[in-house]
């Protein structure tokens, strides 16, 4: 079995114990089961609870001062992420950005000691390229300011969806609708379900395990949940500069 971090947790065969990673190599079983609408599956070497594939899509919607909502339907309040760093809100759960499908989705706040409050910017990654959404509503793609639409890597466009917001697209599984004061949409298809992690929950389901740190462990709060989802390692595919305001070209892409 390759080793694991301290906190990492992991599915036993046929999904009836989760056991969570401690120090000195130990580890700690509790009981667990799949819900009703998922069974015991093995992706790319990971055993999860999976729905079978088709059987519906979900959202996670973030909007800053407001609610949060998971794939899965658990509902808080936003925690207030004013610490600078960077948050991921659902993650493929296969460890490897190789995989084709593989992606990435944050929010990120950066430092700006002089901002009267934390403005955040939305960043999706997949593995041959990236999209940033600025508070600001600028746009960047792969590295550089982009006009929209535009083209992120292969299956994965960009374009305008009315007042300022921005549709990023990967056909059938993921769509993300990025607003430039932070709100964020993830829609992700039933073939996602149970391979998911990150704030916004496993789409397993079940609500009642999504208030969960990113190890599995359980949290108390949605503030919880969040910190325990900072991003570790994150490279950015946009300046935190100052820019001026985009002119938009909108091409109203019906939502």
């Amino acid at each position: 079995m390759p080793s694991r971090l301290v906190g990492e947790s992991l599915v036993l065969p046929g999904c009836r114990e989760r056991c969570i990673c401690q120090a000195g190599g130990r580890l700690r079983c509790q009981p667990f089961q799949c819900p009703r609408s998922s069974g015991c599956i093995l992706d790319r070497g990971v055993r999860l609870c999976g729905r079978p594939p088709g059987k519906g899509s979900a959202t996670c919607r973030l909007v800053p001062g407001g609610l949060f909502t998971t794939f899965d339907g658990f509902q808080g309040r936003v925690p207030a992420l004013a610490a600078p760093g960077a948050y991921e809100l659902a993650v493929l759960a296969d460890a490897n950005p190789r995989n084709p499908a593989w992606f990435r989705v944050l929010t990120e706040y950066p430092a700006c000691p002089a901002c009267p409050a934390p403005r955040a910017w939305v960043i999706i990654r997949f593995r041959d390229g990236c999209v940033a959404v600025g508070p600001g509503g600028e746009v960047w793609v792969n590295g550089h300011r982009a006009q929209l639409p535009a083209r992120v890597c292969g299956g994965v466009m960009a374009r305008w969806a009315g007042s300022g917001k921005v549709l990023v697209e990967r056909p059938p599984l993921l769509r993300v609708l990025a607003g430039p004061g932070g709100t964020v949409v993830l829609r992700a298809a039933g073939a996602l379900g149970g391979q998911l992690q990150a704030a916004c929950g496993d789409f397993n389901g079940d609500p009642q395990d999504d208030l969960r740190l990113r190890g599995g462990l359980p949290a108390s709060s949605l503030d919880d949940v969040f910190r325990s989802c900072q991003a570790r390692a994150f490279r950015r595919c946009h300046s935190t500069e100052k820019a001026h305001s985009p002119v938009y070209k909108e091409d109203y892409f019906s939502t």
